[in-house]
């Protein structure tokens, strides 16, 4: 493209300033007694087995104490989830009281002992045995418990 139609033809004539925060840093001197890198790096690459006397007692330590940390780890876990176990049974229980998970199919049983009489909703009546009303059974439980004519 010619310059005349460049679209940064505009900053082409922007002058450039050079921050005073900015500076060239200086040129690294070397000192003269640094040991400088030998051509090859075999004579750095010798190792001497001395560290397996060093480390190869220390390994039966560190395996038990892995061990018995493990165990640790194990035993946490296992109370850990027994208690989740034993909140969500205490939840089943809240909602179907005697629920055991294993234990199948809840099966309802009669309770023994003196039982208060319930009042027939409808159907069978409590005043004469017969086919009653709500009204005519309520005023039979109240005479039976005392509430008549002249009760209390």
């Amino acid at each position: 493209m010619p310059d005349g139609q460049s679209q940064y033809r505009a900053a082409t004539h922007v002058p450039l300033i050079q921050s005073p925060s900015l500076r060239i840093p200086q040129p690294v001197v070397m000192p003269p007694d640094i040991h400088p890198l030998p051509d090859t790096l075999e004579p750095y690459m010798v190792y001497t087995f001395s560290l397996e006397t060093r480390t190869l007692p220390a390994l039966a330590q560190l395996r038990t104490s892995l061990s018995t940390l493990k165990s640790t780890h194990e035993h946490t876990l296992l109370r850990w989830e027994q208690e989740k176990q034993r909140r969500k049974r205490e939840a089943l229980r809240k909602v179907a009281p005697g629920f055991e998970p294993g234990d199948g199919v809840l099966v309802p049983t009669r309770a023994e002992g003196p039982r208060a009489p319930a009042l027939a909703v409808s159907g069978v009546g409590l005043a004469g045995g017969g086919v009653g009303t709500g009204m005519e059974d309520l005023v039979a439980g109240l005479e039976r418990m005392g509430y008549g004519e002249g009760g209390k």
